[in-house]
C-alpha cells in the first residue's frame, strides 16, 4: 500500500496535499464514500495529525466533516459516526464547531436536510453543556441549526433536539441572542411560523416560556412585537403567542399558590 512505503512524515505530508479546488485525499474518499478508505487514512497518523486532516477545508470552507453530512442519510451517518470514532470526546465539540464559508456547522446541515440521524450522532457524541453551545451556534445569516429546522419545517430534526436535551438545555439554546438582540423566537414570530412556535416552547416551563417572551432585542421589541399581522388569519401568530403568556402566567401564579397556601 502506498502510504505504508513511506515514512510517517512524508505520509502526512502527502494526505495534506490539496487539488486546485483544496480538497485532499479525505475529502475525495469521503465525496465517494468510501468508508473503508476514509478509515485507513485516518488510522494511519498520529491523533494529532488525524485532528489537522479533519479539519482541513476545501476552498469552499468544507471538512470532510460537512462534506459527509451532505451525503444521503444511511452513508453520512456512517461517515460521521466513523470519523468521529478516531477522535476522542474531549476533541469532538472542536470538530463540530467547525464553520464553512457560509458559517454553518455540521448540525446547521443536518437541521437543512432534514438528516435527523446526523443530529442524533452529533448531539450524542457531546455532553449537555457543548450541545447547548452547538445547537445556539449561529451561522452568517445569525441563524442557529434550531431556526434552520423550522424554516425548513424539518419536524424529525427538530424532535431529535428535544428528546437528546433537557428542558433547561433547551431553554438556554432558545435564549440565545445574536448581535442584534433577537433570538429564535423574535425570528419565528416575525416569519409567522405557528406551528415551528408550538413546537419549540411545547417542553418549557412556564417560567421559561415568560422569561422568552419577554426578552428584548436591540430595539426594545418582545417576540410578540416582532409579529407581522396577517389579517387574512384570524387566530394568528401574535394571538398565540399572548395565549402563550397568559396561560404561562397563571401556571405559574397556580404553582405560587401551591407552594404558599395563597391565593392570588
Amino acid at each position: 500500500m502506498i502510504l505504508q512505503s513511506v515514512s510517517s512524515e512524508e505520509r502526512f505530508q502527502l494526505l495534506q496535499m490539496k487539488d486546485i479546488h483544496g480538497r485532499t485525499a479525505l475529502h475525495w474518499a469521503t465525496g465517494t464514500v468510501s468508508v473503508d478508505t476514509v478509515e485507513i487514512i485516518l488510522q494511519s497518523v498520529s491523533s494529532e495529525e488525524r485532528l489537522q486532516l479533519i479539519q482541513m477545508k476545501d476552498n469552499f470552507g468544507i471538512t470532510i466533516l460537512l462534506l459527509a453530512a451532505k451525503m444521503p442519510a444511511a452513508e453520512g451517518t456512517e461517515l460521521v459516526m466513523r470519523i468521529l470514532q478516531t477522535v476522542g470526546s474531549d476533541k469532538r465539540l472542536q470538530l463540530l464547531q467547525t464553520k464553512d464559508n457560509e458559517g454553518m456547522t455540521i448540525l446547521h446541515k443536518a437541521s437543512t436536510n432534514d438528516t435527523a440521524e446526523i443530529a442524533h450522532l452529533v448531539l450524542e457524541s457531546v455532553n449537555e453543556e457543548e450541545c447547548c453551545v452547538l445547537l445556539s451556534t449561529q451561522d452568517n445569516r445569525k441563524f442557529t441549526p434550531i431556526q434552520w429546522a423550522c424554516l425548513y419545517n424539518n419536524a424529525k430534526v427538530l424532535g431529535m433536539m428535544v428528546r437528546l436535551t433537557t428542558e433547561e438545555t433547551w431553554y438556554r439554546a432558545l435564549q440565545k441572542a445574536g448581535d442584534d438582540g433577537s433570538t429564535c423566537l423574535h425570528h419565528l414570530a416575525s416569519w409567522n411560523l405557528k406551528q415551528a412556535i408550538k413546537f419549540i416552547t411545547e417542553p418549557l416551563t412556564a417560567q421559561h416560556l415568560i422569561r422568552l417572551l419577554r426578552i428584548t432585542d436591540n430595539e426594545g421589541r418582545t417576540p410578540l412585537q416582532c409579529v407581522k399581522v396577517n389579517y387574512l388569519e384570524p387566530h394568528g401568530t401574535a394571538e398565540l403567542l399572548r395565549d402563550y403568556q397568559t396561560k404561562a402566567l397563571i401556571d405559574v401564579a397556580l404553582q405560587q399558590t401551591d407552594k404558599t397556601g395563597t391565593n392570588y
